[in-house]
């Protein structure tokens, strides 16, 4: 499942994010709140997009009896949050494994959770592969959640763009974020190929826990 590349580097995705990415650490505390609602007292969460290690650590906060396998395929990413996950003492805790995600060969993920990662496979049957893994790794009734960037009208590339622009990002940074939006560097496809997706992987019809300009989140669990 090839991916594109975005950011630079770790540094750089650090920097960046938040005045890229509209309701960045309310994205994340939905999703944790919702795996929480609905998942057991313990057992392995299974992670899509390492990111530096930031995702990792409030994950690791919020399940500490729990074990956490997270694939990342960009090195420097996979790297980065090894690194920092050993000096929160938190590496016997969580796990990176530096590729991307592949079929399980039987359900061990008791939980899931992927955010703003499957914009970046290519649609067709890379996408559908990943729905595929995704879905062969959960248990029956295991929960997830996943967030990507969808379709979206220009009117809601023009605020995001705006929004970007007030968060104090060069010019050169909103004339890729416009480009991206539009399909340019982002895989985004219509809301609804990614349920359809889902459910034809075997997961519940997902349910959307939000909302914002071209981004939405779901939730669902295995059938």
């Amino acid at each position: 499942m090839a991916a594109q590349k975005v950011f630079n580097s770790s540094d750089d995705y650090t920097r960046s994010i938040t005045s890229l990415l509209p309701a960045h650490a309310l994205m994340r505390e939905i999703a944790i709140a919702s795996l929480l609602a609905r998942a057991p007292e313990r057992g392995t969460l299974g992670v899509v997009g390492s990111g530096p290690g930031d995702e990792l650590i409030a994950l690791a906060a919020a399940f500490p009896t729990w074990n956490i396998i997270a694939f990342e395929p960009a090195e420097a990413m996979a790297h980065a949050a090894t690194e920092r996950l050993r000096r929160e003492g938190l590496h016997e805790q969580v796990r990176v494994i530096p590729r991307a995600l592949q079929r399980g060969e039987s359900p061990d993920w008791d939980a899931a959770i992927s955010l703003m990662v499957t914009h970046f496979i290519a649609p067709g049957s890379d996408r559908h592969d990943f729905w595929q893994a995704w879905a062969s790794h959960l248990r029956p009734g295991a929960p997830w959640v996943l967030s990507e960037i969808v379709t979206s009208t220009p009117e809601e590339r023009r605020t995001w763009v705006q929004w970007s622009r007030q968060q104090g990002c060069s010019d050169e940074q909103l004339t890729r974020l416009d480009a991206r939006l539009a399909g340019n560097g982002f895989y985004v496809l219509p809301e609804h190929d990614t349920v359809a997706m889902a459910e034809k992987a075997g997961l519940t019809a997902p349910e959307t826990l939000l909302r914002v300009l071209g981004v939405r989140m779901w939730c669902g669990t295995r059938g």
